[in-house]
């Protein structure tokens, strides 16, 4: 799932999963997410620093948003379902900015798009999230997203030329929910034959 990520994303998964051992909480939510991309170097922790969004300022809204857990989890903690969605969003994103990777920056519009999750909550409160995903893009370079800030319209000016585009990355992000379907699927099979051999 994660062989598109970058070293820093990869990262950012890690101090995640940190936060969550932080909070005592026994899953990995969009609030956890989001502390972990704050806490990697990459153009996302540049944006977000540009806008006033600090690491200590999320926490104390996650602290008042969700608090401390009371039992955490020995083992790794799964993501939630909206966490999952900020993955699939991560990459729709950057596969619409022409990128064939998912970097931090890529996780935060992730974010961003993902507006019922905690996360969202979180910078609505800290900043103006439209802001913070214009901030990204800039800092990317534009690409076909200038279209979600407003100012640059390039890209609207060639509709069918951007619509081509659109639909290939589409198709794109299709395929690669296709493998991750047929990968559980296989590790579901692979799940009961174990629990057969073990019976």
């Amino acid at each position: 799932m994660f062989e598109r990520y970058t070293d820093e994303a990869r990262k950012a998964m890690i101090f995640a999963q940190k936060e969550v051992a932080r909070f005592n909480h026994n899953y990995v939510g969009t609030e956890h997410l989001l502390l972990g991309v704050l806490r990697e170097k990459g153009v996302g922790e540049k944006a977000r620093y540009s806008l006033n969004v600090t690491e200590d300022g999320v926490r104390e809204q996650v602290e008042t948003i969700v608090g401390y857990g009371e039992e955490g989890t020995s083992a790794q903690a799964p993501f939630t379902p909206r966490a999952k969605k900020v993955f699939e969003y991560a990459l729709r994103e950057a596969l619409v900015l022409g990128h064939n990777y998912v970097g931090t920056e890529h996780l935060l519009l992730g974010l961003i798009r993902e507006d019922n999750g905690v996360a969202f909550r979180i910078l609505s409160k800290l900043s103006d999230p439209e802001k913070v995903r214009q901030e990204v893009v800039q800092r990317l370079g534009g690409g076909l997203s200038r279209g979600y800030g407003g100012s640059a319209r390039k890209a609207e000016s060639d509709e069918g030329g951007a619509l081509t585009y659109l639909t290939r990355a589409l198709h794109q992000v299709h395929r690669e929910v296709h493998k991750l379907q047929q990968m559980n699927r296989e590790m579901l099979r692979e799940l009961s034959r174990l629990r057969k051999a073990v019976a």
